[in-house]
């Protein structure tokens, strides 16, 4: 199949970010309203089958648990191949699951097994696509235009999944359980014919060789491992999703218990940190013009943590609200601007396996935040999971500040007055 993946340069001068990032950004968007629609319909169709709340649970780890098997040998494939290409393959397979899902429903539904096996091929398929996602967009949009797309993907995805795809998911599941599949295995075949017509805008960049796995593995950590400002983005990213998920974990008990809320409010908490989101990929692109990135990571980790500390304090629902707005936006921020730099300072042969090294980090920390949430929920209370996860994010905050002081970032107007200067160089050496 000619997946029409090739270069097409693009004049300099050209306004917007071009029409390989608009099919870019469809597709995601159109993805991302499938898949919430999936996150949406996916537990109900489940408790269908099984009411036993370990089986329920076996469901979903299934569905997570490649981010930690495949992420490390998928970021090396990543590097080894085309991106784009793994993005189609990775969304038609995700297409093929759901058929074979669909053809279980309309046979008279699935049983446990069958919802475990696609279940966990589409945690496989989302591993792949979101590791050569990030890769892909460098060669879609010019370096200095990563904010401004990162910014407009991050708001199309919060959109699609978490307004359009979750809200409505759960009403067509109601109408036909068939459904929201039927919209989940569009959605994956639009993006993979949408992205299988970019064209980028350079020729194709050096890709990793063939080789031993480990050895391309170790040398992706190695580089991360070297490189100060990586290192410091990668452990603040763990600390910021285990705090996140630590709080996600007692949040309903919070909501119901400390702000006396009724159960059908807590869905609201969560439509407010959506809000947040959008807000903070539309804004990102203008705050790094006018603050600089190192103001705005900086700033994004203290709105965090401070957002944190709200919630430990909050006594009803609006506060609460304000603060999962302010983390929402914060958050969506502290993404778009890593995930811009991390694409400018790392070649182009080392994305996959560093963009699969930063999601191991973030979903290995969350399971031991859910932990540590619970204990200190279970020895002090509901709103400690806040305050200490509040003043661990700020504490972090001040740790990534005290490197970002000491380093260059690429295009850094304070240290290049406005020139845009190519990242440091980093001595990795495939083995």
């Amino acid at each position: 199949m000619n997946t029409g993946l090739h270069a097409e340069a693009r004049p300099r001068a050209e306004r917007g970010l071009g029409a390989g990032f608009r099919r870019t950004w469809a597709a995601s968007a159109v993805s991302a309203v499938g898949t919430g629609m999936h996150f949406a319909a996916f537990p109900v169709l489940a408790a269908e089958v099984t009411s036993d709340p370990g089986q329920l649970s076996l469901v979903t780890v299934l569905g997570s648990l490649p981010w930690l098997l495949v992420a490390l040998p998928a970021g090396v494939l990543v590097d080894r191949m085309h991106p784009g290409r793994i993005m189609v393959a990775a969304d038609f397979g995700r297409a093929v699951a759901v058929v074979a899902l669909l053809a279980m429903l309309w046979a008279g539904g699935p049983n446990l097994p069958a919802l475990l096996v696609v279940s966990a091929l589409l945690g496989v398929g989302e591993v792949f696509f979101e590791c050569a996602a990030q890769s892909f967009l460098p060669a879609v949009v010019a370096k200095e235009d990563l904010e401004q797309a990162n910014g407009r993907l991050f708001t199309g995805v919060t959109a699609g999944r978490d307004f359009v795809g979750q809200l409505v998911g759960g009403t067509l599941f109601a109408v036909s359980r068939t459904l929201p599949f039927v919209v989940n295995l569009v959605s994956f075949v639009a993006s993979g014919l949408l992205i299988a017509g970019v064209r980028t805008t350079e020729a194709p960049p050096k890709r990793a060789a063939k080789g031993a796995m480990l050895p391309q593995i170790a040398a992706g950590l190695r580089l991360i491992l070297r490189n100060r400002v990586l290192r410091s983005f990668a452990l603040a990213s763990a600390v910021v999703n285990a705090v996140f998920l630590g709080e996600l974990a007692v949040l309903v008990l919070f909501a119901t218990r400390e702000l006396g809320l009724a159960e059908r409010y807590y869905g609201l908490l969560l439509t407010a940190m959506a809000v947040g989101g959008v807000g903070g990929g539309l804004l990102a692109p203008q705050l790094v013009r006018r603050l600089d990135r190192r103001a705005a990571l900086t700033g994004a980790l203290v709105a965090i943590g401070a957002s944190s500390l709200v919630l430990g304090l909050a006594a009803e629902l609006f506060s609460a609200l304000a603060a999962f707005v302010l983390m929402g936006f914060a958050m969506t921020l502290w993404n778009v601007v890593v995930v811009s730099l991390r694409q400018m300072i790392v070649p182009a042969e080392f994305l996959g396996r560093t963009n699969s090294v930063y999601r191991l980090l973030g979903w290995g920390a969350m399971p031991l935040g859910g932990l540590l949430a619970g204990a200190a929920a279970d020895a002090w209370g509901l709103r400690t999971p806040f305050a200490l996860g509040g003043a661990a994010t700020v504490l972090c905050a001040l740790a990534v500040a005290r490197v970002l002081r000491r380093e260059t970032l690429p295009t850094d107007a304070r240290e290049t007055d406005g020139r845009a200067t190519a990242a440091p160089e980093t001595d990795i050496r495939e083995s």
